[in-house]
């Protein structure tokens, strides 16, 4: 109700966000930090639920660093690093800002992504088992986006399946998810989006 709190407009940026809003998310989130230019999550909702979804990886990349900036520990802000980094073609770096995460915040899960990438798929494998056992039970959905990305598409939705079932609270940014391009195309996606109530 306070036109000065940010915290309700950066709330209402990652609902447009998640509902693939994205030009809404992108004037709240430039709202938010207008209002408070050092609020860290305002800056990491305009470069990880905004640009990294709608390809601005350049734009995502600074946001992200800005959130390091104002607060050098935010939970996931290497982990997204390394996403803008490698959905770029900067594999080397990428895979560098993932094993700065912790296990917790994806550094298994990123890692398994920027080795792929690299054309290390036996390494890349040993992450990912690696990550099951680690973050399985907890973060279905990040076990599902790395099976995406690597195009192993039956194992993505089974992991997505799981994570729908264990309610991941990720799930309700799988609108436009980069990480995830490679499902979009399937029947399945779109039956999987209105499962979660999400518009296709």
């Amino acid at each position: 109700l306070d036109p000065r709190e940010t915290y309700g407009t950066s709330i209402a940026s990652r609902l447009a966000a998640a509902r693939g809003h994205w030009d809404e998310a992108r004037q709240l989130a430039i709202e938010a930090i207008a209002l408070d230019p050092l609020n860290a999550d305002a800056h990491g909702i305009l470069g990880i639920w905004v640009y990294l979804p709608t390809g601005h990886l350049t734009e995502a990349e600074q946001s992200i660093h800005r959130v390091l900036q104002i607060a050098p520990k935010y939970a996931s802000a290497q982990y997204f690093l390394g996403e803008a980094l490698m959905l770029q073609g900067h594999y080397d770096a990428a895979l560098a800002e993932f094993r700065k995460e912790t296990l917790d915040d994806g550094q298994l899960e990123g890692s398994a992504m920027a080795l792929f990438a690299s054309g290390r798929r036996t390494e890349s494998d040993a992450q990912l088992a690696a990550a099951i056992r680690q973050d399985g039970a907890d973060w279905a959905s990040g076990i599902a986006r790395v099976y995406a990305f690597r195009g192993e598409k039956d194992r993505a939705f089974e992991w997505l399946d799981k994570a729908y079932e264990a309610r991941d609270e990720d799930l309700y940014f799988i609108k436009g998810d980069p990480l995830l391009k490679n499902l979009e195309g399937d029947p399945r996606y779109k039956a999987f989006l209105k499962k979660m109530n999400l518009p296709e």
